[in-house]
């Protein structure tokens, strides 16, 4: 399928599942700006990193060897698509994270992060807490993959700390079927979450992340054809075993008000970009040449069965993204 058939068939199947008409309820709009201030000032959770090896002892270890053969054995399936190049800006700044690693069973969760500031990665939520429960990952089964492309990486890091914001969680806190139904419907706009990690990046790293407004998304089927255009990335188990990063460019809109105000939903196409691209970037005037922005305006989230060959992420706003960013820089502080 040509790049012009697959943006065609995304906007058919955006427009199903875009407003088309109304606004959202009044007790969504609360919900929202109640979970908005709340994250903003506390509630984040942050979880310390005991004792690691330096980067260069961990590259030093034999041991490395099994650790990648673990990202290998993450990723199951096949298929073929938008391949990106990890030698290249602005994926040289993503890696592959891997979470619960079992070096034993040769076993780990996989998901896509990518550098935000020297030491910081961007991540989902959902890649290192528990929704339902609150709980978090552990730091000392935790890597980073730097650059990782066909088993092999430029560098492994390992976590100081990491957070997101008390959104994510509030269905865990919800109390009766009415304020767990607002959270669930809410909380898929707080899923992200930065990592501060035992070294700096080698390569760089993505410098403007979260927008001021949305304004310039469309909220309704019958302005999909003037939707910016997003590229999606991440490592997909079902596209090439998820060996190499991939990068799906796709029509970005807001979607249906039960998923809150700020979602996006990005259509690309490709069904196959789904386990293993959790926390991919969504970038904004995608390129490598000194005049490409490179804006990062989401990340991935969750897909929907029904609705394949679309994405979707939370609306990163630049003001949540900077007082998380300066709060994990500083360490996670109690």
């Amino acid at each position: 399928m040509s790049t012009r058939s697959r943006a065609l068939a995304a906007a058919s199947m955006i427009a199903s599942i875009c407003w088309s008409a109304g606004a959202v309820s009044s007790a969504t709009e609360a919900t929202g700006r109640e979970l908005a201030a709340g994250a903003a000032t506390a509630g984040a959770f942050a979880v310390q990193a005991g004792p690691v090896a330096r980067p260069s002892a961990f590259l030093a270890d034999p041991d490395r060897g099994r650790l990648l053969r673990v990202a290998q054995a993450a990723r199951p399936l096949t298929d073929v698509s938008s391949v990106g190049n990890p030698a290249l800006a602005p994926l040289k700044w993503a890696g592959l994270l891997l979470i619960d690693v079992d070096k034993q069973q040769d076993h780990a969760r996989a998901c896509t992060a990518q550098f935000v500031s020297r030491n910081v990665i961007l991540t989902a939520a959902h890649c290192l807490q528990d929704d339902e429960t609150g709980k978090s990952f552990d730091p000392n089964r935790t890597y980073f993959l730097a650059q990782y492309q066909n088993g092999t990486a430029s560098r492994v890091y390992r976590p100081i700390c990491a957070s997101n914001y008390s959104g994510w969680t509030a269905v865990a806190h919800a109390h009766g079927g009415d304020e767990r139904a607002r959270a669930e419907a809410t909380h898929w706009q707080w899923d992200y979450a930065l990592m501060l990690l035992d070294g700096g990046s080698d390569t760089g790293h993505y410098g403007d992340v979260g927008l001021d407004s949305l304004d310039q998304f469309p909220r309704s089927a019958d302005s999909l054809n003037n939707a910016p255009h997003a590229v999606v990335t991440g490592y997909p188990a079902a596209m090439l075993e998820g060996k190499v990063i991939q990068a799906a460019d796709g029509i970005v809109a807001i979607p249906d008000a039960r998923f809150g105000q700020h979602l996006f939903v990005a259509g690309h196409g490709r069904e196959g970009l789904t386990v293993g691209s959790s926390g991919g970037a969504w970038v904004l005037d995608f390129g490598s040449g000194n005049g490409n922005r490179n804006l990062i305006i989401s990340v991935n989230s969750f897909t929907m069965k029904d609705s394949p060959g679309l994405s979707f992420g939370p609306a990163i706003l630049s003001r949540d993204f900077h007082t998380l960013l300066d709060y994990v820089a500083k360490g996670c502080p109690r």
